[in-house]
């Protein structure tokens, strides 16, 4: 079932006010998991330092993992992903992302445009640092799409081919986008309840003994 107008046009407004408030949450909080240090432009020192910071984060998209310095295993795990997904208000209670949820988890999970949105977000928060200082305002980087579509695209590229490799496998990258749902409903006091289509179900031969 697809959007009316009207409810295509209330979507795309929401998504395009969500993605200011995405980027912002991440500038607002950067320095929960990732300590940059506010400098001079005189100051070499601490400048250095946030450089190496800023490499090591963005050398093979360490930022998404659960854990930077360990990229084994935990794409997309990284807790500033999951504490964006939350505050941004997609699925606040009278968001659309609750309202008009039979567009957003046709599948019963996060969709991966989530996702790749919320990483790309951060990408382009860190990249204010790439200088040593943090650079913002109207002399900072832009959140726009001709800069960062690339990155958008990389990233929900690379989940949906996690997604195709994990259904052969243990279903990975649903479990994971299942889990972050249901983690932004109850974070918004929506409960949503959560069917594990792995559990074997009954056959007719068993139904059919039932009712003798």
């Amino acid at each position: 079932m697809d959007p009316s107008p009207d409810e295509a046009k209330l979507i795309y407004d929401w998504i395009a006010q969500t993605q200011g408030d995405v980027h912002n949450i991440f500038v607002a909080h950067l320095d929960r998991w990732h300590k940059f240090v506010p400098c001079s432009n005189s100051n070499d020192a601490i400048k250095n330092s946030n450089r190496e910071l800023y490499k090591r984060l963005t050398t093979k998209n360490a930022y998404i993992y659960k854990e930077p310095d360990n990229l084994q295993r935990g794409m997309y795990r990284h807790a500033s992903i999951t504490f964006a997904i939350k505050k941004c208000g997609l699925y606040s209670k009278h968001s659309l992302g609750v309202t008009m949820r039979k567009y957003f988890n046709k599948d019963g999970a996060l969709p991966h445009e989530v996702i790749a949105l919320v990483a790309t977000a951060k990408r382009y928060t860190l990249d204010q640092w790439e200088t040593g200082m943090a650079v913002s305002g109207k002399d900072g980087i832009k959140f726009t799409e001709s800069k960062y579509a690339a990155w958008y695209r990389a990233h929900l590229r690379n989940l949906l081919e996690w997604e195709d490799y994990a259904k052969t496998q243990n279903n990975s990258c649903y479990q994971f986008r299942q889990q972050l749902l249901t983690d932004a409903l109850e974070h918004a006091g929506v409960t949503v309840e959560i069917i594990d289509e792995r559990i074997e179900g009954f056959s007719i031969a068993q139904f059919a003994r039932e009712d003798e």
